[in-house]
């Protein structure tokens, strides 16, 4: 098992002012190997390419079976 730069990427926004994550091809179904666990425990599930999922911070990106990121950001003062 392994994760590549093909499950997702995230891009800034610069009209809503945050980080918005997209499924790549290799992160859609049939294997749903993307997905995001908000910090209220809700299980997003990445469907599509095409639409993406806005960041805050204590989001958990899940990537495959194994690995998980935290989301964080700070503004520079």
């Amino acid at each position: 098992r392994s994760v590549s730069r093909q499950h997702a990427h995230i891009e800034w926004d610069a009209d809503s002012g945050s980080f918005l994550i997209f499924a790549d091809e290799g992160g859609i179904p049939p294997n749903n190997k993307m997905k995001v666990r908000t910090p209220e425990g809700a299980l997003i599930k990445m469907q599509a390419i095409e639409v993406g999922h806005r960041l805050q911070a204590g989001d958990q990106i899940i990537l495959g079976d194994m690995a998980v990121l935290e989301f964080t950001y700070s503004e520079d003062d």
